[in-house]
């Protein structure tokens, strides 16, 4: 199982943040469950929550018909289809705590500082708050690859914050030739525009 998770659910490590406990209201006798996309596709991932906020679910993971709980007991905030094989499920586990998690059939991937993704070959572009480093690693893999240095000149703009991600992950994106547009953003105003050819490297298939 995810171990990034488990460690979140207690603490946002390297700094000073109170623990937050999610308050849950039971229904009396009610579970709600949905699945998110239509019960014929062969692979698909899907949520059962105990509570109409989403805030206790269980996370499953259909293929062929046969049900596995991925991960239990956690507050849902959205599951999206990036293509057949893979879902992005992102889930938090406390104020700010974030953690993005990914799953194909057979592999299980996460970040608690996602930025973007590339639809098309799976780069994901994530940071290191604590060390003020943004990087892009091919989801399944510990390969990251550090492509930006958040304390040089360049972003000299940015103010200090312990979740350096929250200015990039509104705006940046991906290229249909697989360019990064790294785009910092401070409630509205763009503080930092960089284009980066190929992140993750190699052939970028």
């Amino acid at each position: 199982m995810i171990e990034i998770f488990k460690q979140k659910i207690t603490e946002v490590t390297g700094f000073n943040v109170k623990k937050t406990f999610i308050s849950i209201f039971l229904l009396s006798g009610i579970i709600f469950s949905f699945n998110i996309y239509a019960n014929d596709d062969t692979f698909v991932v899907s949520a059962k929550c105990k509570d109409e906020y989403s805030s206790n679910c269980d996370i499953v993971r259909t293929i062929n018909s046969k049900n596995e709980i991925v991960i239990k007991d956690v507050k849902l905030l959205n599951i999206s289809k990036i293509s057949k094989n893979l879902y992005k499920v992102k889930t938090s586990c406390g104020s700010p705590c974030l953690v993005t998690l990914f799953y194909s059939p057979n592999k299980e991937d996460s970040t608690d500082e996602f930025i973007a993704i590339d639809n098309k070959n799976n780069c994901l572009i994530e940071s290191n708050s604590q060390k003020k480093v943004i990087y892009a690693r091919k989801l399944f893999t510990n390969k990251p690859r550090k492509i930006v240095d958040l304390k040089t000149k360049e972003f000299n703009e940015l103010p200090q914050r312990f979740d350096y991600y929250s200015y990039f992950k509104e705006k940046s994106f991906f290229s249909p030739d697989g360019s990064l547009n790294l785009i910092a953003n401070d409630y509205g105003e763009i503080l930092v525009k960089k284009k980066i050819e190929n992140p993750c490297g190699g052939d970028g298939k």
